[in-house]
């Protein structure tokens, strides 16, 4: 994905919460359900004043640790039944892309999968995937792994 920002305005939106697209060069990096390696406020986990970054070399947090607001610090992870903050983010950018690209994903978890339906009509959709998918519409399916089938959607796009 960060080779393509040689050639397009990329925006990634992401369902892991790990920061291997920033590592591997990504600029603009829209993490769905949160960042491990960020630490925030168990009162509200979205308020940017009380989360940090943690390094690789001070990456471990005490239990017990306050956040700035006296609550206890907890992952800046999205848990199984909470609101997904960022999922508008990601449907605006849904809505304004020229090339909406999905890379392994059953299109079966909501509400990340709910984004294709932002699409506009007739913008080419390409799926990636080795198991193959029914999505409908304008999409083309490049039925390899996520490795391969990037290969091959870039020779499709130069």
């Amino acid at each position: 994905m960060a080779e393509l920002e040689k050639n397009y305005d990329v925006t990634v939106v992401t369902q892991n919460v790990d920061n291997l697209h920033e590592q591997a060069g990504s600029s603009k990096v829209i993490h769905l359900h949160g960042e491990l390696m960020k630490v925030c406020s168990s009162n509200d986990p979205d308020d940017p004043r009380y989360q940090q970054l943690l390094t690789p070399d001070n990456c471990e947090v005490t239990p017990g640790t306050k956040a700035g607001d006296g609550s206890l610090l907890r992952p800046f992870i999205v848990f199984f039944g909470e609101a997904v903050p960022m999922i508008s983010a990601a449907a605006e950018e849904a809505q304004t892309a020229d090339i909406f690209i999905i890379i392994g994903t059953s299109l079966n978890v909501y509400p990340a999968a709910g984004l294709i339906h932002y699409v506009r009509p007739g913008v080419p959709v390409y799926l990636i995937d080795p198991n193959p998918i029914s999505a409908g519409g304008n999409v083309t399916q490049i039925q390899k792994g996520a490795s391969e089938g990037m290969k091959e959607l870039m020779k499709i796009l130069h």
